[in-house]
């Protein structure tokens, strides 16, 4: 094998690996964002046809994600649970029109991740909406 070849080897394991860390250490997050964020949003929209509280909107959401689960985590000396995506009511803007009937929801977050062995803290910022017709279906 050349140079080359030994070049190309080195450079193609260095990016499996380097892709495989990426993968292990931001794969949680963006799984939890684009499956559990965004199913937690569809949900939403979907009883906002029965549902004209915003807050319980809201609250209906928010429960959603506290669903996704926990971890532990050091705050100021003392070993506390918190959810892995922590979205605040605040974090949430529900925007509705009359004509025509539309919900509109959207919903922005930070959220903290640990890089595994480098034992360093990233934050991530997370947007997600979804929009849809509260017209009522005639069949």
């Amino acid at each position: 094998m050349g140079s080359s070849g030994k070049i190309f080897w080195t450079l193609f394991v260095a990016s499996l690996v380097a892709g495989a860390y990426a993968l292990w250490a931001y794969g949680p997050a963006y799984l939890d964002h684009y499956f559990g964020v965004n199913d937690a949003l569809n949900y939403a929209c979907n009883a906002a046809y029965n549902e004209h509280d915003d807050n319980k909107l809201r609250e209906l959401l928010l429960e959603r994600t506290r669903k996704l689960g926990k971890h532990q985590e050091w705050d100021y000396g003392k070993l506390v649970e918190v959810h892995d995506v922590d979205i605040k009511a605040d974090d949430i803007a529900i925007e509705r029109s009359q004509i025509p009937p539309r919900i509109a929801i959207s919903v922005q977050y930070d959220r903290k991740i640990r890089l595994p062995l480098l034992e360093q803290d990233r934050w991530l910022h997370f947007e997600s909406s979804r929009e849809t017709s509260l017209a009522p279906v005639h069949w």
